[in-house]
């Protein structure tokens, strides 16, 4: 009598069919059977690469733990499926959403850019397809659908192509993070572009501010990746390309060049002001050199004048006639002295007469 304990299970059922089977072979089937089930058994083995980190998902679940260079051994599949992930190489998102060869909006996301040789051609290669080169047509106007473009702070248009580098700092959260995080990280860092563009005129971002611009929109990706988790860390953003739309360069090159003529003139003009000023400050200081000059020379002439009429003053007081009489002495030789006399004796009884000119050759 066979007791439940004794009652084999279905597993050992199959198993003991199994050996059966195996019994059944020949020694050279056993043999490849044995060979096979062994390579299936190792088939979970893997290389990791030095610049690679690797994660295990287990019958579809993310395993915590995070595997670095070297061999990974892990169950065959369907068990364990193996992740590699670059986190020792620098990645790099192109982002051509702004190009003037950029994706039509309707072709998502099936943009390639064109090399030299097939812009010649007019063809190019997918796989085992030979396809034309689309090449987005310059009209007249921007077309919104089809032109990429955004807007600058003192509402110009722009257009460029740009590049984000980045690593990845954190492969499980990286991996967990979205289901195609290139994607994420191209929306992510289109927005802060746009976003630092709208703050500036487009001056700034065409000259002397492209690293201050570039800078601010890593900075605000980190920013962006750190809060969504993504387990990235950008690197560096780069302005490959960035140019208003070829149906405005036109206009937008004769603005620039009235710009460089207006502040041309602009410092020619601030250089006549200095020119001009500078001659009138030497004008004027020379005018108050001279009145300084006159001022201490007439205040000096006043002061001995002064104090000759003080000691002229006490001697006159001391004796009076004496005094009265040298100056009428010297009045009257200075009136002589610019002046020639002339005596006419009268005939007769009659007194002579002194007559007096002015004369013009005597200094005064």
């Amino acid at each position: 009598m066979i007791t439940p304990a004794q009652k084999p299970t279905a597993d050992g059922l199959v198993m003991e069919a199994l050996l059966h089977s195996l019994r059944g072979l020949t020694p050279l089937a056993q043999g490849l059977c044995v060979v096979l089930l062994a390579l299936y058994l190792f088939s979970g083995l893997r290389f990791v690469g030095p610049q690679e980190s690797a994660l295990v998902l287990r019958l579809g679940q993310l395993q915590p733990e995070i595997h670095g260079p070297g061999l990974l051994l892990a169950f065959p599949a369907p068990l364990d499926e193996i992740v590699l992930v670059p986190t020792g190489s620098e990645q790099t998102l192109v982002l051509d959403a702004w190009s003037p060869l950029g994706p039509r909006l309707e072709q998502g996301r099936h943009f390639r850019e064109a090399n030299a040789a097939e812009l010649a051609s007019g063809v190019y290669t997918r796989g085992n397809q030979i396809l034309p080169v689309e090449v987005a047509p310059v009209g007249d106007s921007l077309d919104p659908v089809t032109d990429g473009y955004t807007l600058t702070g003192d509402w110009n248009i722009v257009q460029g192509r740009f590049t984000l580098r980045y690593r990845i700092t954190d492969p499980v959260a990286h991996f967990r993070s979205a289901q195609s995080p290139p994607l994420l990280l191209e929306a992510l860092a289109t927005r802060a572009l746009a976003a630092e563009l709208s703050r500036q005129p487009i001056d700034r971002g065409l000259t002397d501010g492209r690293a201050a611009l570039a800078d601010a929109v890593r900075a605000q990706v980190a920013i962006a990746a750190q809060t969504l988790r993504l387990g990235i860390s950008p690197t560096a953003f780069e302005l490959r390309e960035l140019r208003p739309p070829t149906q405005v360069v036109a206009a937008f090159e004769e603005v620039t060049s009235a710009r460089l003529q207006s502040r041309t003139l602009a410092e020619n003009a601030r250089e006549y002001r200095e020119r001009q000023l500078g001659a009138i400050r030497g004008a004027v200081e020379t005018v108050r050199r001279r009145a300084d000059s006159w001022a201490r020379e007439t205040v000096a002439a006043s002061e001995g004048e002064a104090a000759a009429f003080q000691l002229l003053l006490t001697e006159y007081r001391r004796t009076p006639e004496l005094i009265t009489q040298r100056l009428y002495s010297e009045s009257i030789g200075q009136v002589m002295r610019q002046a020639h006399s002339s005596t006419v004796l009268p005939p007769g009884e009659n007194p002579p007469a002194l007559l007096i000119e002015p004369n013009t050759d005597a200094p005064r």
